[in-house]
């Protein structure tokens, strides 16, 4: 990864920390519609889905992935991943459904594998670079770095919900609890959400 990348990757974390740090506050259960805020809440699957990220194996709702391959002191970046689905954002007994179709994620790598060779690769890793060719041709160390926003991490979210009638138990037309709505995050390609696991962006 070059140094403009590293620059533009620190400008973009420091512009989202800003972002969330300044956004006011509101909790799940007293959002008004239509109002932009920042949100905290754990991350709980949605309809039971959930991913799992390739390199570690923990179940999430979105991770991205990094090799990179060091040699002689420099490092070069060779491929990357990343998927998302959207997932309920719970805090006590309030909730909300997070679509990241459209979302500025800032997580840290917190999962970090350094290899001397890609013979010690194990089956995960030897996955991955089944995917991005460029790793088996790298000269020197291998270097897998993943961030995942996990289920039940706490993370916080800025953005504008919307209320949408929660389906019955079968998910027809009816509407259970006579009319129970919830809150949904989308964001836009213009006006994406952030999400964010910074422990300092999470109040």
């Amino acid at each position: 990864m070059g140094l403009l990348g590293l620059l533009g990757d620190m400008l973009a974390d420091r512009k989202v920390r800003r972002l969330l740090r300044t956004a006011p506050a509101a909790t799940l259960d007293a959002l008004p519609e239509n109002t932009f805020a920042c949100v905290t809440g754990a991350v709980d699957t949605l309809d039971t889905r959930a991913l799992e990220a390739p390199l570690s194996g923990r179940l999430c709702a979105y991770y991205s992935i990094v090799i990179l391959a060091r040699y002689r002191g420099t490092a070069e970046e060779l491929g990357s991943e990343q998927e998302g689905i959207p997932f309920m954002l719970r805090d006590g007994a309030a909730s909300a459904i997070i679509d990241p179709a459209h979302a500025v994620i800032s997580s840290g790598f917190d999962h970090k594998i350094d290899l001397p060779s890609s013979d010690v690769a194990d089956e995960r890793q030897r996955t991955l670079m089944l995917r991005h060719p460029r790793t088996r041709w790298a000269p020197g160390e291998l270097l897998f770095r993943e961030a995942v926003l996990a289920l039940g991490e706490r993370i916080a979210v800025y953005g504008a919900a919307i209320r949408e009638p929660i389906p019955d138990a079968d998910g027809e037309q009816g509407y259970r609890d006579g009319g129970a709505t919830r809150l949904r995050f989308t964001g836009t390609a213009r006006f994406p959400l952030v999400l964010s696991d910074d422990p300092k962006s999470v109040r």
